[in-house]
């Protein structure tokens, strides 16, 4: 009973590491840097980091298993285009709407390496959804794609009051940070899946 509870409790220190640390990180960025999450904040580079670190372990998931390459590559390919997209800000000092160039290299390279590999994909994407961690790949993605997205929409802030400077970074505060805690949710599920793929018996 005590070693059940015992484990129980240790299952949930990773997630409780992540929500700590996502936390921490805004409240340096707002209180002690004074960024309000803005463009080069440490929020932002923390998201960065989540998603090249998800990309590169899914990657290197699919370069050790040639059973599921087809599909992880894809899943790779996707997490690697997030991470083109979130550069838009300093790609757009080199010409506005710069990222498509780099982010459609990426989706090129990344169907070109699945048509090769053709023959994997599905096993490749059922993998993903037949992994014990998969309900924080989906967890992680609606909050970026989804929540974090309809908290950021500027109507609901002009609806409370006078859009001024400070519900703009009020704004920004809540979308960077749910953004934040999507990615982190996603880098947190990048290394339950790529130790269970690795691991003797794989997930397929």
């Amino acid at each position: 009973m005590i070693r059940r509870l015992l484990a129980l409790a240790a299952s949930l220190i990773p997630g409780a590491l992540v929500c700590g640390l996502a936390g921490a990180l805004v409240c340096v960025d707002v209180i002690m840097l004074r960024t309000g999450c803005a463009e080069s904040s440490l929020v932002e580079t923390a998201q960065l980091v989540c998603l090249v670190s998800v990309a590169a372990a899914t990657a290197f998931a699919a370069a050790r298993r040639a059973a599921l390459r087809g599909g992880l590559v894809l899943v790779s390919g996707f997490f690697f285009t997030m991470a083109v997209r979130e550069l838009d800000g300093a790609l757009d000092r080199i010409a506005h709407g710069c990222w498509i160039y780099p982010a459609a290299a990426v989706v090129a390279v990344s169907l070109a390496l699945a048509y090769r590999h053709r023959g994997t994909v599905l096993s490749g994407l059922e993998a993903v959804r037949r992994g014990r961690a998969f309900e924080l790949l989906a967890a992680g993605l609606f909050t970026v794609v989804g929540f974090s997205r309809r908290i950021g929409y500027k109507g609901i802030w002009k609806a409370i009051g006078d859009y001024g400077s400070h519900l703009h970074v009020a704004k920004r505060l809540a979308e960077e940070s749910l953004e934040l805690f999507g990615y982190a949710m996603l880098a947190w599920w990048a290394v339950c899946f790529a130790r269970e793929a690795l691991g003797r018996d794989g997930v397929d």
